[in-house]
């Protein structure tokens, strides 16, 4: 299972008349429920609020640019699934190859 990381509270998103954010299975909760015009105050053609959090905060650099293309709720939900499911195949093949290493080296005693 991958950790997911959590703002500190001084850089939580605040969404605009919303919740406070902390990581981004929150923001992808958040963004889910927003209604166009919540929507639009973060993302519209002058700025990305939620790719610069993102970027800024966790240094997902990989996931902010997704959601710099991202120009829709649907859209942004689907880059955060992706890149969520991404992370734990990740994670899950490092925990393999730990286990391994961990079972040859107890093998070699």
């Amino acid at each position: 299972m991958t950790k997911i990381l959590n703002a500190i509270p001084e850089k939580s998103f605040w969404v605009n008349k919303g919740p406070i954010l902390k990581n981004i299975i929150e923001l992808k909760n958040a963004i889910v429920k927003m209604d166009q015009r919540t929507f639009g105050y973060h993302v519209n053609k002058n700025k990305n609020d939620f790719a610069t959090w993102v970027k800024d905060v966790f240094g997902y650099s990989d996931l902010a640019q997704r959601l710099r293309h991202s120009n829709t709720i649907k859209d942004m939900e689907k880059s955060i699934n992706n890149y969520l499911r991404l992370l734990s195949e990740k994670s899950t093949t490092l925990s393999r190859k730990v286990s391994s290493r961990i079972h040859k080296h107890k093998k070699r005693r």
